[in-house]
């Protein structure tokens, strides 16, 4: 699928489908586990369009959370109400909030006990 949505990316022609190619670009590497490469997709989507925004802070937000990195998963996450008021990604944005202060709570106890 990867080599599929690289085929498009390379016309690059359609910006509303090629940031598309991208946004599931960054999601097929979030499913097979390369965070850092599919955090990068998700911020030049951010960088280069006005497309798909939304779908891409919560790709990089979910990125930083499977990577480990909460702190800046709760930076983002926390941007999407601010920048998106209406967006329909808030409940789902909420619940991971939820999910990203309870790790990060855990690993302040583990880093105050060891």
């Amino acid at each position: 699928a990867i080599a599929m949505y690289g085929m498009v990316l390379k016309t690059g022609e359609n910006e509303s489908l090629y940031t598309l190619a991208n946004l599931y670009k960054g999601m097929a590497l979030l499913k097979k586990g390369e965070y850092d490469t599919s955090a990068v997709v998700f911020q030049k989507i951010l960088a280069e369009s006005r497309h798909f925004s939304e779908e891409a802070l919560v790709g990089l937000a979910t990125a930083h959370y499977s990577g480990g990195n909460y702190e800046m998963s709760k930076e983002v996450y926390s941007s999407v109400p601010d920048l998106f008021p209406d967006s329909l990604w808030l409940p789902y944005v909420e619940k991971r909030l939820k999910e990203v202060n309870k790790k990060i709570a855990e690993q302040k106890e583990k880093d105050s006990d060891g």
